[in-house]
Formats: structure tokens, C-alpha cells, sequence
């Protein structure tokens, strides 16, 4: 039976116009596994996916990362050190297969017995995580002292080292194969008598990436990579391959690479002076190696490349959108910068605290004069708050020091204005795609109503999309600054080529850095 169905009503479904997003950040961790770990991957190097999608594993828990490529391994750390982060986005892993079959060590070596009571506190890897006291009496014997402090050190878990004693002496056997001079170990509250000595046994470094390491990844954009301070040599090559994605055609594929070095002040300035490019992060630790007691290593109580994880991935959360940032925006005064999003590229990412750290001895840290000359070579510090309570980041800069021809430069030193610059790119590229999705171009007038651009209403996109940026607080905002870019703006339409060509400047939002306060002080009589 068929029925009037009158009036006759067809309601069709159409797509509404998308709005301008931004890609998800993305982690990739580069690394070796410990050299027991081989077996299971028969190429050189291997991809493992964080969030199960393609080829690999999901490897979202510790519990995943410990029994597939070490507990306690440096994968491991650096995982935790994300989770600790409270980060929003994929981390994937990199793995080189390593070459090295022994394991490096680091020996505490007592002597004697002790001379006082008190107590006895050592540290290894990550002093928060780490680290155990020992009660001793006076007339404690080194050996009982080593043994004492070996068991305490054993009963972490996810430990990185396994430790043993004999006749006095402590001997940590590093899980990664390999143990390099930023190893942080400490002795406090030293007793005269005990005379620790602590020593890294001669580092074997694992195999060294070769320059086509990264080719496996193909296109997948990576935000931040995460690389270790043993692969120093090579750090090169992470930066050629950011480099080429930084302005690559038609995509949005560029990213920072973070690594660590730990050095005197002299030689962190010769082995970092070279190196060159906006991609590039290198954070600078003070070697401590004999000169504050019976400490080595970084002068961090945790090891740098796991603090450097911790905070490339908590500047990758800032800008998810939604994300909960309030552990990172300390001093903020805006509450909309609590959560996360485009807008926080241009927020300061100096004076984050640094999640599970306990303060160094103050003697450690560079001084004042020492940052200077530091930032000026364009490497990045940590220091601890005003508290005293924990460690926070200073200030967070890239290795770009001059342009294309060498002329001394700082549009992209502040890793800031990187991610500034990007996320501007990023929204412009988004905004022009949806725009001109299908589009016609003319010369001459536009037909109402119908997908049609011309020089005039491209202008004005342009123009909607500066303020659309000055509204995320990454361009300047204002009638002043639309006029001064409209000043810039070229549009130029080629129908014959099916081209549009435009050109404009658009003025980033920078961050305070520096506070020039000239005060006169006067004292009047009457």
C-alpha cells in the first residue's frame, strides 16, 4: 500500500566547514637496547610504535617497557620520565641496535672503618628514585658499609644497575651496557675515616648512529626527539634531518631534537660551537667529577637525559588542546593559559619544575656568571627555585646562532620563537587548505554564491587569518600591527599556472627575558 506523502520534503546532509586544528605532538625516543635485548630485533634499527597504530608494540606501561627492552634500561627511564610528565601525546622508540657485550660499571670504593656515628647517604642515577642511608657506628667497617649500601640500593625497583660489594668496594653493573661521564653518583655526609672513592669504569659507548638512522621513519612528524648524550658525536645528524623538514613542501613535518651535555665550562663551549640550527637543543650540566667530595657525574641528582625527557615532553603537552597544564604555567597570571592549546607556543618555557628532582648541593650549580656565558653560546640550564626545593628549568634555547650566510642572528634562539614560528605556519597551512579546498580564482569579479576567490578577498583571508593569530596570542594583535602587515601583504594571482602567490609579514608575540630597570633614588630634606 503506498501513501500520500505530500509535501515532498528531501533533507540532504552537508558537511559543515571544518575548523582550523592542529596536529597531535608526537615523541620519538632514539636509543640502544641493553645488548641481551638484541635477539629480539634482527635489523639495525626498528621502530616501535607508542600507540599501537602500524607496526611495533604498544608500549604504554612501564611494566610493557621493562620486559621488552630492559627494566631499569634507559627506554624505561626516559618512559617514566614522560608518564611523570603527565604527557598528553604518543611516544614512539627508535631503537640502534647495540654492539657493546659487556656492561660498563662504576665502583664506590670505602677504606678503613668509620670514626664517627652518623649516617651515610648514596645516590645513583636519579637521587629521588635511587638512593639509600646507612646507619653506621663508630669503628664500622668499610666492608660492612659496602655491603650495607649495596642492599639498599638493590631494593628499588626499575632499578638501572644491579649492585654488588666485595672487601669494601660497591660495584653498580649498568642494565644499557654502558655508562657515560653525565652518570650522576653521590656520597653525602661523608665520615673521614670511610675516605669513599667513587670512579666509572673506561665507557664503551654502544654503536653510534649511521647517518641514514632516521630514513626508517618516513614521514611521520616528530615533535620532539628525545636524543641521549652518548650518541653526542652524531647529534648532527638528528639536527641535518630536522633541518630538511623545517620548510619541506607541501607538509607540516618539523620538530626539535633535545640532548644533554655534561662537561667543564671550557670544553662545553669547544665541543658545542660548531653546531648549528634551529631544530637543535643541547642542555648543559656541570661535571663534577672529584671536585665536590665523593660525587661524579652530572651535578643534577638525576641523570640529565631522563630531566631532558621530562621536559620535552611537558612543552609537547602545553600545546594539546584541553590539555591540563597547570603544573607547568608557574607565574602566569592569565587563567586561560592554565590549559593547554596553540596559545601556550609563545608562553615562557623557562621556570618549569622538573617533577620528582631533589635540589643539588648548591656549589653545584652553575653561578650567575656562568649562565651568562653559557646562554650565550646558545646552551640551555636548569637551576633550582627560590625555595630551594626543586629543580626548574632556565632558560630553554636552540643552537641557532646565524642565517644562511653567516651573519650573526636570533629570530629562532629562543626555542619559543620556534614553536611560535611553526605553529603560525601550521595554522596559516591549515587555514589556506580548507579555504582554497576547491576553489576558483579570477581576476575579475567574483559570481555571488559561489566557490570563487579574487585578489581582494584573498587579502582579506590573509587578513582573517592575522587576527585569528593574534587572537591565540602568537602574532600581534591590534589595528597597528593589521596595518603594518597589510603594508607587507603581495597577492599575486597566475590563473595560467593555477597559482597563488602571496607574501606577508607577520609579527610573532615574543616572551619577558630580560627586565632593564633604571632607578633614580633621591632622599629630600626639609
Amino acid at each position: 500500500m503506498s501513501s500520500v506523502n505530500t509535501p515532498v520534503v528531501n533533507v540532504k546532509l552537508i558537511p559543515a566547514e571544518s575548523e582550523v586544528s592542529l596536529m597531535l605532538p608526537r615523541t620519538l625516543i632514539v636509543g640502544t637496547l641493553p645488548a641481551s635485548k638484541n635477539a629480539i630485533f634482527g635489523t639495525e634499527t626498528t621502530v616501535l610504535l607508542g600507540d599501537g597504530s602500524g607496526i611495533g608494540y604498544e608500549l604504554h606501561s612501564d611494566k610493557d617497557m621493562a620486559a621488552l627492552l630492559g627494566t631499569g634500561s634507559m627506554f624505561h627511564r626516559w618512559k617514566a620520565a614522560a608518564k611523570a610528565s603527565k604527557t598528553y601525546v604518543p611516544i614512539d622508540i627508535l631503537l640502534v641496535k647495540n654492539s657493546v657485550a659487556a656492561n660498563n660499571t662504576t665502583t664506590i670504593t670505602f677504606a678503613g672503618a668509620a670514626l664517627t656515628k652518623g649516617a651515610l647517604k648514596v645516590a645513583a642515577f636519579d637521587e629521588f628514585q635511587f638512593a639509600t642511608t646507612v646507619q653506621h657506628d663508630i669503628g664500622m667497617s668499610a666492608a660492612s658499609v659496602a655491603t650495607a649500601v649495596a642492599d639498599g640500593l638493590n631494593a628499588p625497583k626499575n632499578k638501572p644497575y644491579t649492585a654488588t660489594a666485595a672487601a669494601g668496594v660497591v660495584t653498580l653493573t649498568w642494565v644499557d651496557g654502558f655508562v657515560g661521564a653525565s652518570m650522576p653518583i653521590s656520597v653525602k655526609t661523608i665520615d673521614a675515616g670511610l675516605n669513599p672513592v667513587v670512579a666509572h669504569s673506561a665507557t664503551t659507548l654502544p654503536t653510534q648512529p649511521l647517518v641514514d638512522v632516521f630514513d626508517i621513519l618516513g614521514e611521520t612528524r616528530y615533535t620532539s626527539i628525545l636524543y641521549p648524550d652518548y650518541f653526542q658525536n652524531t647529534l648532527q645528524f638528528a639536527n641535518s634531518f630536522l633541518l630538511s623538514r623545517f620548510n619541506a613542501y607541501n607538509q607540516i613535518i618539523d620538530g626539535v631534537v633535545y640532548s644533554t651535555r655534561t662537561n667543564t665550562l671550557a670544553n662545553l663551549l669547544n665541543e658545542t660551537e660548531t653546531l648549528q640550527g634551529q631544530p637543535m637543543v643541547i642542555a648543559a650540566d656541570r661535571l663534577i667529577d672529584g671536585v665536590f667530595g665523593a660525587s661524579i657525574g652530572s651535578n643534577s641528582t638525576k641523570h640529565p637525559d631522563v630531566r631532558m625527557a621530562f621536559l620535552a615532553t611537558a612543552i609537547d603537552r602545553t600545546r594539546v588542546d584541553g590539555a591540563d597544564v597547570t603544573d607547568l604555567v608557574s607565574g602566569a597570571r592569565g587563567l586561560a593559559d592554565y590549559t593547554g592549546g596553540a596559545e601556550l607556543a609563545s608562553l615562557p618555557y623557562h621556570n618549569i619544575a622538573i617533577a620528582d628532582t631533589i635540589p643539588s648541593n648548591p656549589k653545584w650549580y652553575w653561578s650567575h656568571e656562568e649562565q651568562r656565558i653559557l646562554r650565550e653560546a646558545n646552551l640551555s640550564t636548569w637551576g633550582v627555585n627560590r625555595a630551594g626545593n626543586t629543580d626548574i628549568s632556565g632558560s630553554i634555547l636552540t643552537m641557532w646562532k646565524t642565517d644562511a650566510a653567516g651573519n650573526a642572528n636570533s629570530t629562532w634562539t629562543p626555542l619559543e620563537h620556534v614553536w611560535t614560528s611553526s605553529t603560525v605556519r601550521e595554522y596559516t597551512d591549515n587555514a589556506l587548505r580548507i579555504f582554497f579546498s576547491k576553489t576558483r580564482m579570477t581576476n575579475g569579479e567574483m559570481v555571488f554564491n559561489r566557490s570563487m576567490e579574487n585578489k581582494t578577498s584573498i587579502e582579506n583571508k590573509v587578513l582573517g587569518i592575522f587576527q585569528e593569530l593574534g587572537d591565540l596570542c602568537l602574532c600581534t594583535k591590534g589595528g597597528a600591527a593589521e596595518k603594518k602587515m597589510l603594508k607587507t601583504l603581495t597577492v599575486k594571482l597566475e590563473p595560467s599556472k593555477q597559482t597563488v602567490s602571496i607574501i606577508a609579514v607577520f609579527e610573532i608575540v615574543t616572551h619577558v627575558g630580560n627586565i632593564d630597570f633604571n632607578m633614580q633614588i633621591t632622599q629630600e630634606y626639609k
